[in-house]
């Protein structure tokens, strides 16, 4: 649900869907999906620190995941 949303340009509702996962899915086997799925939805709404906090969070501890690769950058311009 997460991913269609920001496909569709709806970041917030997205991030909506995202909450619910980890209420429900602590521990989840696609937790770090959805960790990187949420700092894109971040820098999509402009909360650009908050999504470089959580990207560099990510890759502190999970640094050989290959989901890295995927975390940009979304500095403020």
């Amino acid at each position: 649900g997460a991913q269609s949303e920001l496909a569709k340009g709806r970041a917030t509702n997205g991030l909506v869907f995202l909450a619910k996962y980890f209420e429900r899915f602590s521990s989840g086997i696609l937790r770090p999906e959805a960790q990187v799925t949420r700092v894109r939805a971040l820098c999509l709404l402009g909360r650009h620190a908050e999504a470089e906090r959580e990207a560099r969070r990510f890759v502190q501890t999970n640094p050989a995941s290959p989901l890295v690769g995927r975390l940009q950058s979304c500095k403020a311009p």
